[in-house]
């Protein structure tokens, strides 16, 4: 009987990670399809007259994914749910010259305006602008800070007992005070910030804002932003709010690595731990290798 009770036992801790291991795939392939990044604009022509029905491709230059749209009667065109990164904005429409628009840079919870005034001519010619660095956000009132890849990646480790923590970003942002556990967006108060993964929502009852022991791995972050002020209708569960977007690959193989090292040999004695205060006069144990 009792061997009996230690078998079901086993297939029921099976069947449970099993289970556990299936939620945990569902739910991370939707977290990956809730990005919140967008773009949008209007296409017209030489006198400004919209143009309908135009043909726009919106290709992510890091894995050359695409989205296809085509202009409204009143000459827009819009994509919501895009990865954080550098797009190329294709536009054409018989009649007139193919008009390009590359290394658009679309932020994290922004929703960038890319507008395209089309020449009129045909045939093989195309008209292509390199497009500055920073796209405009002209859709959403809110005032935010964006910490972009190059900076996420460059930020040193830490040595700690947590090593690096991705809620340290936040204190990057303008406006921001306090630590970890408690902080203020813009000079709001305590315990008020929403935290938004990858365009979901992550409410808690009490300490609203505290993520230390919830936070995702540091090298997942792509893009992190401090929203602060004048805050669009998403963002209606405190006074600031924190969006990550966590990478997403690319076609190019990448990666990092790094090892932290300490050791008692590089460390000093210390100030309690010297023959003023009856120590050993030498250096506390501490060997670590991250």
């Amino acid at each position: 009987m009792l061997r009996a009770m230690s078998l079901s036992r086993g297939v029921f801790r099976v069947f449970t990670l099993f289970a556990l291991l299936l939620a945990f795939g569902l739910t991370a392939q939707r977290a990956h399809g809730q990005a919140s990044a967008g773009i949008t604009g209007t296409v017209t022509d030489a006198s400004g007259a919209v143009v309908t029905g135009a043909h726009v491709s919106i290709v992510n230059n890091a894995t050359q994914t695409s989205v296809k749209s085509d202009t409204s009667s009143a000459g827009t065109y819009s994509a919501i749910g895009l990865l954080p990164g550098k797009y190329t904005v294709t536009v054409e429409d018989p009649g007139f010259l193919k008009s390009i628009q590359s290394g658009i840079n679309i932020e994290v919870s922004t929703t960038a305006t890319i507008n395209f005034s089309l020449k009129a001519g045909g045939g093989s010619e195309v008209v292509e602008v390199k497009a500055s660095s920073i796209a405009l956000n002209t859709t959403q009132p809110q005032l935010g800070t964006t910490i972009e890849p190059a900076v996420v990646a460059a930020l040193p480790n830490e040595v700690s007992g947590r090593g690096r923590q991705i809620d340290a970003l936040q204190f990057l942002a303008p406006g921001t005070t306090g630590n970890t556990f408690s902080h203020r967006v813009n000079g709001g108060v305590d315990f008020e910030q929403e935290i938004i993964y990858n365009g979901i929502p992550f409410p808690q009852p009490e300490t609203e804002g505290y993520t230390t022991n919830l936070n995702p791995p540091f090298e997942m972050v792509q893009e992190f932003r401090v929203e602060r002020a004048t805050f669009a209708a998403q963002f209606g569960l405190g006074q600031g709010a924190l969006t990550y977007q966590m990478a997403s690959g690319t076609n190019a193989f990448h990666g990092d690595l790094f090892e932290i090292n300490r050791n008692s040999s590089f460390d000093s004695v210390g100030f309690f731990n010297g023959p003023a205060w009856g120590g050993r006069n030498k250096a506390p144990t501490d060997h670590e290798n991250n």
